[in-house]
């Protein structure tokens, strides 16, 4: 199953956005995984990316420092969402990201 599901590759765009985050200092230093998952998920214009991490990741601070960066970069940023926070359509909530 897990051979089926698409792999999103580290383009040169992945690249400069980490560098950018991590210049930044949107994730701590030692953190260089964080600001690749959010890289990636921003460079595929990924909808959500889902984490139990809310130290690095889901939380308000990191999302707006995100959402600053992808916007200066022409870029929509994934919300980044932790399991509980997920919109879900049986509560009315839209699951999909306008574009």
């Amino acid at each position: 199953m897990v051979r089926r599901i698409r792999y999103l590759p580290a383009t040169n765009l992945v690249r400069d956005l980490k560098a950018e985050i991590m210049r930044r200092k949107i994730v701590p230093a030692n953190k260089e995984g964080d600001a690749t998952q959010l890289a990636i998920s921003a460079a595929h214009e990924v909808d959500y990316l889902l984490t139990w991490n809310y130290a690095h990741l889901a939380n308000p601070i990191v999302q707006a420092q995100f959402d600053n960066l992808c916007e200066v970069m022409g870029l929509r940023p994934p919300l980044l969402v932790s399991p509980e926070s997920i919109p879900q359509v049986r509560f009315g909530q839209s699951v999909r990201r306008k574009r």
